[in-house]
């Protein structure tokens, strides 16, 4: 349990580095909406801060294509 703590604040970490990185993160963000897991969600703060970005738009639209993206509603 200790371990999965630590790589869930290890997340919400790089979610924030990511956000303050801007605009020149957004091919990996894309990257990682594309893929599974439930650690896409913390990309979500990325996502909203620069959803106008070509690169993640189109992530977020293939998102919620899938339908059964358990991100689907959250974006």
């Amino acid at each position: 349990m200790e371990e999965n703590a630590r790589g869930y604040e290890r997340a919400e970490a790089i979610s924030r580095e990511l956000v303050d990185i801007g605009p020149s993160a957004a091919d990996a963000v894309a990257l990682g909406l594309r893929m599974q897991g439930s650690w896409r969600k913390h990309l979500l703060p990325y996502v909203r801060a620069h959803r106008r970005k070509r690169v993640i738009a189109d992530a977020v639209r293939l998102v919620c294509k899938r339908e059964n993206d358990p991100l689907r509603n959250s974006i």
